[in-house]
Parts: structure tokens; C-alpha cells; sequence
């Protein structure tokens, strides 16, 4: 079809090859940041480690009830998911996914 080949046209001819090389620089630079403000604001409230990969960071609650934090921040217009989506049937982790990827260095501040 038409769309595969001007797919395969960016391939071929580097473009993609350049556009994942600079968006992998853009996001690395978005994590590590994150990671640091999440470390100095918050290193005796939460645990995480930094990612090796993905868009977001996983986020343990350390003595702080992520259902009530969730909703505390929701009425600030701050939406932070309350963490029982990823609870099993025996372990409530307190935790959650922060995504990082959207938000540019001055957001994320």
C-alpha cells in the first residue's frame, strides 16, 4: 500500500533511524530529570529506581496512603492514579506509574 511504502521510504533513507536517535536523547533527558526532582523533594516519602526503559517511573508511597494522596491531588487539578489498579488480591503495593514522557523539564518542575 501507499502508506507502507513511504514507511518503508523513511526507513530506507534515515529518517527514522535520526528521529529515534533524537527522541531517545529528549526522553532520557525528561526521566533522569524527573528522577532527580522526585529524589529531592520527595527521597523520604517514596522509593523507585530509575528506569532502564519506558516513559514513566514505578513509585512506591513510603507511610503515605496513595488513595488519599490521589484525591487530595485531584482537587488541585493534579490527577495521579490511586494505585489499587495495581494491587494484587494479596498485596496492596501502594503504588503507582508516574509518566514522565509528555511533560517537558519546565512542567515537570
Amino acid at each position: 500500500s501507499l502508506m507502507e511504502l513511504a514507511v518503508a521510504e523513511l526507513y530506507r533513507n534515515g529518517t527514522i533511524g535520526r528521529h529515534i536517535k533524537k527522541v531517545v536523547k529528549i526522553y532520557q533527558e525528561r526521566r533522569d530529570h524527573f528522577c532527580a526532582l522526585l529524589g529531592k523533594a520527595f527521597s523520604d516519602r517514596v522509593t523507585f529506581k530509575v528506569p532502564d526503559g519506558g516513559m514513566s517511573v514505578w513509585v512506591s508511597f513510603n507511610a503515605i496512603n496513595l488513595k488519599v494522596l490521589s484525591a487530595r491531588a485531584a482537587q488541585k487539578g493534579v490527577v495521579i492514579s490511586d494505585g489499587t489498579l495495581y494491587n494484587t488480591h494479596r498485596t496492596p503495593y501502594n503504588a503507582a506509574r508516574l509518566g514522565f514522557a509528555s511533560l517537558d523539564l519546565a512542567e515537570q518542575e
